[in-house]
């Protein structure tokens, strides 16, 4: 967490997030498409599927002059 700080007060993550945006966020998108395949969002999705009481949500809607995607994609 201490790292983290540091990267976020010295302007570092700020930098990085720019640049990942304007290079096409190849980064981004290969840290999601991990995350999606970790086995606890496999368990995730079983465990949600036994979960009758819950409805379905509708995604949130968009605001307005953006994308309903994150980051445009």
């Amino acid at each position: 967490m201490r790292s983290a700080l540091e990267e976020i007060r010295s302007g570092k993550f700020a930098r990085d997030f720019i640049c990942e945006k304007e290079t096409g966020q190849h980064r981004y998108v290969n840290l999601l498409r991990e995350a999606e395949e970790h086995p606890i969002e496999k368990a995730g999705v079983r465990l949600r599927r036994l979960m009758g009481w819950r409805e379905k949500r509708k995604p949130a809607p968009a605001l307005p002059g953006r994308s309903a995607r994150p980051f445009g994609k």
